[in-house]
């Protein structure tokens, strides 16, 4: 895995009582809050959107095809379909 993804310090790599941190936008107003989760929303349509070329060159590496599942409100997880 390390030969493919990039690396990677976390900001706050252990979570401690010695070190505490307030790591979500429950600190933010309202409006500030809207447009947060407006920004992840775009955020996670940006990455599907990036997704199967990241996964067929996974699988050109590595062998294996990874597919992208959508999850429902069923158990059954189906194929995403963009």
């Amino acid at each position: 895995m390390n030969e493919f993804l990039p690396s990677f310090t976390p900001a706050y790599p252990v979570l401690s009582n010695d070190r505490p941190a307030a790591l979500g936008a429950a600190v933010l107003d309202s409006s500030l809050y809207s447009y947060f989760k407006h920004q992840m929303h775009h955020a996670g349509d940006q990455a599907l959107a990036l997704y199967p070329g990241i996964a067929d060159e996974f699988a050109a590496r590595f062998g294996g095809a990874t597919k992208l599942l959508k999850l429902t409100s069923s158990t059954t997880p189906t194929m995403y379909s963009s």
